[in-house]
């Protein structure tokens, strides 16, 4: 029959495929294989660097009173904590960064604020944003805008 060969001709270029995309795949492995383990382990010492973190905060009292403002700070609901910075000291102030990401708008978050620092004798210093009481400063701004999650940043402030 005339067909025969082009049926067999055909069946072995499809096995000629599956050879070559089963030796590309072992090779792609390999490759991977080798790659990761000839990368050099780096080792972090998660204790130390908290350590140095914490000695960073625990420096002065005044340090220790600014980041204690950001960290007990009451929150919106969805409003998720991501990092804080080392604090920043000048000769009369000190600042602290937390740093956070939500999935609601700042029209939504400012009136939460506006509330609690308004009730709790906090003076609005700043179009919403900036707030004092006594020597201490709360600051909140948008750090980074996003599709999904928004960056707020609270800034917390303890003058002479």
């Amino acid at each position: 029959m005339p067909f025969e060969n082009f049926y067999k001709a055909s069946d072995e270029a499809r096995r000629r495929w599956w050879k070559c995309f089963g030796l590309a795949f072992l090779l792609f492995t390999g490759y991977w294989a080798f790659a990761l383990s000839a990368l050099p382990e780096v080792e972090v010492d998660r204790d130390a660097a908290e350590y140095l973190i914490t000695e960073a905060f625990n420096k002065t009292e005044r340090v220790r009173r600014a980041d204690d403002l950001c960290r007990y700070l009451p929150l919106p609901e969805q409003f998720f904590f991501t990092t804080k910075d080392l604090p920043q000291s000048y000769p009369n102030s000190t600042s602290v960064v937390y740093h956070y990401r939500s999935d609601r708008q700042p029209e939504e978050i400012t009136p939460f604020f506006l509330m609690w620092f308004n009730s709790n004798g906090w003076k609005n210093i700043g179009n919403g944003s900036m707030f004092r009481k006594d020597n201490q400063i709360v600051t909140i701004g948008i750090s980074k805008p996003f599709d999904v999650m928004t960056g707020y940043e609270i800034r917390c402030t303890e003058t002479e």
